[in-house]
């Protein structure tokens, strides 16, 4: 068994539930993330590129040999050549002149036979062929596979290096907390220096929040680095897998260094939902598996078989899932169940409540535990319907060098010097900007009379409103 990191699975398809029910060729090229010609959105097209009998003959006799060889489950991949060729003995493909379709008829084809979302085949001419690099798969022992592989990304550097490596978004927010959205599993070969500084920024927040909804998939060994800063220096073996192709056992570990800080002492939230998919679920399978942190959110994609792709000619690839999980469930067809179910759209709001909740019980300073707690009250929505609420303008006014006037449906804090601070309600008398509490009170006529005006820094003062309306 060799201690290596595994396989890219990176561009794969994922996120829809396939039925045992006949796809139709429009259904599967939706599913897949095809346009109407078949193409694999965002690849680059210069021309269709199907050129006769000869060609559908080629493309049919690689995939079925792919699949025959290489395929993870040997019996599956067996049913996968037999039905493909039996389509092409049939002249189910001789009406596909055009490559996009042609591709999106295998594709059909193969995820009506067996339920895998990973299988696809994708019309990408100016994809990057040649030997694998850079953690892919490997070629086989030469068994009659097709022994090159392509790059699993047709993308470029320029144009990966646009996408900032499939790191989205950093920040911290209230309380503390840091937040971390990924688009994708980008191979450390280009990710490492943006994956670093990432991480070098999480260091200093109490919390941390990874967001991998809608995440597709990508590079196993960046999986392996990010999930490394949760876990302590001895290394841990996080799954082992079989690639029958090359007959050959591996385990995919933690390392022993990490750039920067580890945050083993850190509560971590993993946000997912059901498009999370392959190694964006091993990044959660893993958590949830080593204890490492909470999930939240919806049960994931269910594509739980690594692979990479192999040309079938006319700038048709193929994707081969080759790889399988052996010392675990995995998450095939299952996908991922959170710990704490949530609306996905909902997911991030309640990861960081529950974050903010647990340190704020936790802490001893004074100082810290209010900051959780005024970062709570701008986070979980105010109870009460709007007909029962005072109407904003009643607050509107001048309160000492501070005006409030109602703008675009909110309450806005007018500063001396013209600044605008739109205030988000959390009571029914009671405003938040995010470092100041206003609350209001009403004499007896239900008009304000006066605010309270805290700083999150424990300084307040009483303020009575002026006579007249609020300028500007």
């Amino acid at each position: 068994m060799r201690n290596i990191l595994l396989a890219s699975a990176a561009l794969i398809s994922c996120g829809m539930a396939f039925p045992a029910s006949t796809r139709s060729v429009d259904e599967v090229r939706a599913a897949a993330g095809q346009d109407a010609s078949g193409t694999h959105a965002g690849a680059e097209v210069p021309g269709h590129g199907l050129r006769g009998p000869a060609a559908r003959r080629a493309g049919v006799e690689a995939s079925a040999t792919g699949m025959a060889a290489r395929y993870a489950d040997e019996d599956a991949g067996g049913r996968l050549a037999a039905q493909l060729r039996k389509g092409l003995s049939e002249g189910a493909y001789d009406r596909y002149v055009e490559a996009g379709e042609f591709a999106a008829a295998l594709t059909a084809e193969m995820r009506n036979t067996v339920q895998d979302k990973h299988l696809r085949a994708m019309y990408q001419p100016n994809r990057p062929a040649g030997p694998a690099q850079g953690g892919e798969v490997r070629a086989g022992r030469g068994d009659g596979a097709p022994a090159a592989v392509a790059t699993v990304d047709p993308r470029s550097a320029a144009q990966l290096a646009r996408t900032n490596y499939g790191f989205d978004r950093v920040e911290l927010l209230p309380g503390n907390i840091g937040y971390l959205k990924l688009s994708q599993f980008v191979p450390l070969a280009r990710s490492e220096e943006t994956a670093t500084a990432a991480m070098a920024f999480l260091a200093n927040s109490e919390g941390v929040i990874i967001d991998l909804r809608g995440v597709p998939g990508g590079s196993p060994d960046l999986v392996a680095r990010l999930v490394s800063y949760f876990t302590g220096p001895e290394p841990v073996t996080l799954m082992t897998t079989y690639m029958r192709a090359a007959d050959l056992s591996e385990e995919l570990r933690t390392t022993a260094e990490v750039p920067g800080r580890r945050m083993t002492d850190r509560p971590l939230m993993v946000l997912i939902d059901e498009r999370t998919a392959s190694s964006a679920e091993m990044f959660a399978y893993f958590v949830q598996r080593q204890g490492l942190g909470t999930l939240i959110g919806a049960t994931t994609s269910g594509a739980g078989l690594g692979g990479n792709v192999v040309p079938a000619g006319s700038g048709i690839y193929v994707f081969v899932p080759q790889i399988r999980i052996t010392d675990g469930p995995g998450w095939e067809r299952t996908g991922i169940v959170p710990d704490v179910a949530a609306e996905p759209e909902e997911a991030l709001e309640v990861a960081h409540a529950m974050l903010l909740d647990r340190l704020a019980e936790a802490d001893s300073d004074p100082q810290a535990r209010r900051e959780r707690q005024w970062a709570l009250e701008l986070i979980r929505p105010m109870t009460g319907s709007d007909a029962a609420l005072p109407p904003l303008s009643t607050f509107e006014g001048a309160y000492g060098a501070r005006n409030f006037v109602v703008r675009d449906g909110a309450l806005v804090e007018v500063a001396a010097g013209g600044t605008r601070i739109p205030l988000t309600r959390v009571g029914p008398d009671v405003f938040r900007s995010r470092t100041v509490r206003l609350t209001f009170e009403q004499d007896g006529r239900g008009d304000a009379a006066a605010v309270l005006r805290e700083t999150i820094d424990g300084t307040s003062a009483r303020i009575v409103r002026s006579e007249g309306p609020a300028p500007g």
